[in-house]
């Protein structure tokens, strides 16, 4: 063999070498391709485990605010009296704020889950206590205005504006309550 050959021979032999290890059913290779799936799988599960409780968490704090929301809702169902309904809305904001308050734990053992929380529920939740809210606030203005004549607040047209303010604190309490299957431990971009 010339010299040549031989220089070409050895460079054919040492850069066939690696794929050779390769695809040779070294059980290297395979061990490190399952090493590599049971590390994902892994995260994957410390992940979900992450996920699951910052939910619980949510829950915990948000619960009672969506139990309050659906409860006014029911009691809007058979009907309530400005008073009455005055009365529950006043009750809601404490508990808002409450669970807001709650939910919002920057100290928490997880802040990025705090802030998931507040976002995917929270935000939804309080903008119905907001509805809430205003809604008395309209209904109580239109009482105080029923003296000089202004407003009916038995007319079907000030009956229909209330319902349909319910409707979106109805809305906006369900859009909440979906909201816990949206909560994760992960940062929101």
């Amino acid at each position: 063999m010339n010299r040549k050959s031989v220089v070409v021979t050895l460079l054919l032999l040492i850069a066939s070498a690696p794929l050779a290890a390769c695809g040779s059913g070294d059980s290297g290779s395979t061990t490190t391709t399952v090493s590599y799936a049971e590390k994902e799988r892994r995260a994957k599960a410390r992940q979900e485990a992450a996920d699951e409780k910052v939910r619980a968490t949510c829950h915990e704090s948000m619960d009672p605010l969506i139990s309050k929301l659906s409860d006014l809702d029911a009691e809007l169902g058979v009907g309530m009296t400005e008073d009455d309904y005055g009365d529950a809305v006043r009750r809601l904001s404490v508990r808002s704020s409450r669970a807001m308050d709650a939910a919002g734990d920057l100290d928490a053992p997880d802040p990025e889950g705090a802030i998931n929380c507040l976002k995917r529920v929270g935000l939804k939740a309080e903008h119905a206590v907001n509805i809430h809210i205003k809604t008395a606030n309209i209904w109580n203005e239109c009482i105080v205005a029923a003296y000089d004549g202004t407003c009916d607040s038995s007319s079907d047209a000030f009956s229909k504006k209330l319902q349909g303010r319910w409707l979106k604190a109805t809305l906006s309490a369900a859009e909440a309550e979906q909201g816990f299957d949206e909560v994760t431990a992960a940062k929101i971009e």
